[in-house]
């Protein structure tokens, strides 16, 4: 009897690592998509998503800096088809061209493309984008996101130089019907000094907008006029306080500052990174965590008035060195980073656009040169370097 239970708790012991790695609460991959698309210049670059009417639109952040002609490439959720939407450079729309996109939306047949100096807005009914009016970017904007029907939300939230830009966090409407900006209104400015990192602290659902304080773990909610209509408070990352004192000013905008603000808070910190607006009484919140690699994911549910967490969980942002993974256990990517951008779209279901797909390691000891650069070489070589994309669902029960 003894030998037996021995030999129970060695085996426990033996696969303590998988059985760990498959307690994911917070989300599954549904599928690892490979589209059979490239993009017209194979190089790694930040990928941009948007949704709508039940179409992925993807493009990516240099495209229209370094060819000719913009490829939109539209990919249907329904029957996983993908097809290309195509921008040619003309006299109308030379401006676009040499210019990076910060980011881009798709409503009601309009493409809304922002670069540093213009806002361009594209009908999209057709293959062939035609350009219907271009604005001019004063406000410095760099993102975009749904409002409503007819309204998007403009808004920009960095760190800029007062002698480049004044405000430094600033939020703004775009009526498509009328294709003017409107409502201007300056924000507060408590994320700034950490918005050169990976962050996505604004999220919208059905004209509900969602805005977290990064370092002291509080969201607060607009309605379309940009009035405070609701809170959510923690006091998980209480103990920040101890460290900002630590950290400089952010006022003197240089590398030597960006490299210390940098340390501490991947050494000292925990932080909001990403919040994403399930509903509008559901809130998916990830947070950066000091000395690690995992991300911690709560999701809060409103009950009766009031905010609580319904679930949590603390996993890893990529594959772990030396651990198993099998079929079971390989969603560990898409909210994690920033080079690829994760699309929600309103049904607790996010679709994760990247480059280069690649198969979900199948392995007993992950190894980095192995089950990815090695695989990534090869499939460099042959000449197969497409665009994937992971359906990923909020695990709600």
């Amino acid at each position: 009897m003894i030998y037996s239970n021995l030999k129970i708790i060695l085996s426990l012991i033996t696969f303590l690592p998988l059985i760990s790695f498959t307690q994911n609460k917070i989300y599954k991959e549904e599928y690892n998509f490979n589209t059979a698309i490239k993009p017209k210049n194979v190089s790694f670059d930040r990928t941009l998503v948007s949704f709508s009417d039940n179409f992925i639109y993807t493009l990516r952040r240099r495209d229209a800096n370094i060819d000719k002609e913009l490829v939109l490439f539209r990919y249907d959720t329904e029957n996983q088809k993908m097809e290309a939407l195509k921008i040619k450079k003309n006299k109308e729309n030379d401006a676009l061209f040499g210019s990076n996109i910060f980011s881009f939306d798709v409503s009601n047949k309009k493409l809304i493309l922002i670069t540093g100096d213009h806002i361009f807005i594209f009908d999209i009914s057709t293959i062939d984008c035609k350009l219907s009016r271009i604005l001019k970017n004063d406000k410095a904007f760099t993102n975009v996101l749904k409002l409503s029907d007819v309204e998007l939300l403009l808004y920009c939230n960095h760190n800029h130089h007062p002698l480049d830009v004044i405000d430094k966090h600033s939020w703004a409407k775009l009526n498509l019907e009328t294709t003017s900006i409107r409502d201007f209104t300056v924000m507060g400015d408590e994320n700034v000094l950490f918005s050169y990192f990976v962050n996505n602290w604004i999220s919208t659902y059905k004209g509900l907008i969602a805005y977290a304080h990064t370092i002291d773990y509080k969201i607060y909610f607009y309605n379309l006029q940009f009035k405070l209509v609701d809170s959510l408070k923690s006091d998980l990352f209480t103990s920040n306080k101890k460290w900002l004192q630590l950290l400089p000013k952010g006022n003197g905008y240089s590398a030597d500052e960006m490299a210390k603000i940098s340390k501490a808070d991947d050494t000292l910190l925990s932080r909001i990174e990403k919040i994403y607006l399930l509903d509008s009484i559901s809130l998916l919140v990830t947070s950066k965590l000091p000395k690690s690699n995992y991300l911690r994911y709560d999701i809060w549910s409103k009950k009766n008035g009031t905010w609580q967490i319904n679930k949590t969980d603390t996993l890893p942002g990529y594959y772990q060195k030396g651990m198993p993974y099998t079929s079971k256990n390989n969603a560990v990517s898409g909210f994690y980073g920033n080079e690829s951008v994760i699309c929600y779209t309103y049904n607790k279901e996010f679709y994760y656009v990247y480059f280069p797909f690649k198969e979900n390691a199948i392995t007993s000891s992950y190894d980095v040169k192995k089950d990815y650069d090695d695989k990534i070489n090869e499939l460099t070589r042959k000449k197969e370097l497409y665009y994937g994309i992971k359906k990923l669902k909020v695990i709600t029960d």
